[in-house]
This record gives structure tokens, C-alpha cells and sequence, in this order.
């Protein structure tokens, strides 16, 4: 495991230790997080779990994640979907 992996791994347990106390900003955080990693990973499924953790962050009066998913959002996600190809 490289340095950046098990850098974004321990990221990611944290995110998972805030999202299970009951912080939502632990999941916008592990979307954001999720998000740096998937241009390398080009897994269709990403897409999903990052746009749901904006979702949850943002439905749980995370303004950060609120104002991501309106601004930054729809052009990040069509951009990965080119870049990703068709699925299957």
C-alpha cells in the first residue's frame, strides 16, 4: 500500500467514525474524499456512492454539500461519465 493509499484509507475510516456517530458532514467529507480518488478508479458505482453521499450530507442541512451538488456536481458528473465510456 503507498503512502497517498494508506493516507486516503485512514481519510476514509474517519469519515466512516463520523458518519456512524451521527456527523453528516462525515459524508460529504468521504464524498469528497471518494470524488479525488475516482478519475484513477473509473468505476461507474462511484458515480452512485458519491453522488448518494452528497445527497445524505446534503438532506442532513450540510450546506457545503448543498451548494456542491448544485454548483459543482452536474459538470464534475457528466465529465466522469465521458471519461468513463459506456457502461458495462
Amino acid at each position: 500500500m503507498t503512502k497517498s493509499s494508506s493516507t486516503t484509507e485512514e481519510i476514509l475510516q474517519d469519515c466512516v467514525r463520523r458518519i456512524a456517530s451521527g456527523d453528516p458532514g462525515g459524508a460529504y467529507d468521504f464524498a469528497l474524499t471518494w470524488i479525488g480518488r475516482m478519475p484513477e478508479r473509473k468505476n461507474w458505482q462511484d458515480i452512485y456512492v458519491a453522488e448518494a453521499l452528497l445527497h445524505y450530507a446534503a438532506n442532513h442541512s450540510v450546506a457545503d454539500s448543498r451548494d456542491y451538488l448544485a454548483s459543482t456536481w452536474p459538470r464534475l458528473k457528466e465529465n466522469f461519465q465521458q471519461r468513463f465510456g459506456p457502461k458495462g
